[in-house]
């Protein structure tokens, strides 16, 4: 074997040692995706839930929010407050949730459900009057988001049709709805 042989060979087992160790640089980073990705589902849904614990943690912010999404601009300013903080957050986690979605760190379904809890609320009366005095605050990338998914959603079901506990009583409810009077007079039978 000359030596310009054991060169040839030399350089054949290199490139095969480099070719393998970017391979397991590739399983490598797949598996930190996996990881990260799993991490950020795992961080949006306990955030998530932090939005239903403030209720648990607040009692007197149902009524308070409850009146706002009737009417924003009509609830006295403590109401105003709570309701803010909750719409804040919920769009917050839109917002995180949009921008995981584009890395590719979470799932349609999560996003979706993040997208859904900021649209309920703002696709209220009131939420929607309050929509209109923030929306500049959040990136143009989730006021174009949550304005083409209230577009879309407008006739669809109401905040109260999915949790009850925000029906407006019978006296404060728009005379067009009569699917939610009829719900609350079937509740109270």
């Amino acid at each position: 074997m000359t030596l310009e042989e054991i060169y040839y060979i030399g350089q054949t087992v290199a490139v095969v040692a480099i070719l393998g160790s970017l391979g397991a640089i590739w399983v490598q980073l797949r598996k930190d995706h996996a990881l990260a990705r799993a991490d950020a589902q795992r961080e949006l849904l306990a955030d998530l839930n932090t939005i239903y614990n403030y209720l648990a943690n607040n009692p007197d912010a149902v009524d308070a929010i409850r009146a706002c999404i009737l009417d924003f601009d009509g609830a006295p300013y403590q109401a105003q407050v709570k309701f803010g903080y909750w719409v804040h957050r919920s769009i917050n986690l839109a917002q995180q949730a949009h921008h995981l979605r584009e890395d590719e760190l979470i799932d349609q379904e999560i996003y979706q459900s993040a997208l859904g809890v900021a649209v309920a609320y703002l696709n209220t009366p009131g939420g929607r009057q309050h929509w209109q005095t923030i929306r500049l605050v959040y990136d143009s990338k989730i006021r174009a988001v949550l304005d083409e998914a209230q577009s879309s959603t407008e006739d669809g079901p109401k905040i109260w049709d999915i949790y009850p506990f925000w029906a407006p009583d019978a006296k404060e409810l728009p005379a067009a709805d009569e699917a939610v009077q009829a719900a609350k007079q079937g509740e109270s039978a």
